[in-house]
């Protein structure tokens, strides 16, 4: 995964705090992880979207049963994690 200085959010960027949905993006390759910033309660991971698909994804996920490996899922959140965790060690050095 690769890692990027924070910026703030442009528009071929997608947002969300939310790790099973990130995961997901992930697992199902439907968009590219772009960075993760870590925060005291929650972390956001971005997205590169040069479509602006990321919004209609999102509410594909929370209305449909969307199909994707539980291994892959799995992975794919546990890479996210541990993404975070990197995130927060950088942060305090």
């Amino acid at each position: 995964m690769s890692q990027r200085p924070k910026v703030t959010c442009d528009a071929a960027l997608f947002r969300t705090a939310n790790l099973n949905l990130a995961a997901y993006l992930v697992a199902s390759n439907r968009l590219e992880f772009d960075h993760v910033e870590p925060h005291s309660k929650h972390s956001e991971f971005y997205f590169q979207d040069p479509n602006t698909d990321g919004p209609s994804i999102a509410a594909e996920f929370v209305t449909k049963d969307l199909k994707v490996s539980a291994k892959l899922l799995l992975e794919a959140r546990s890479s996210l994690l541990n993404e975070v965790r990197r995130e927060v060690g950088r942060e305090g050095q």
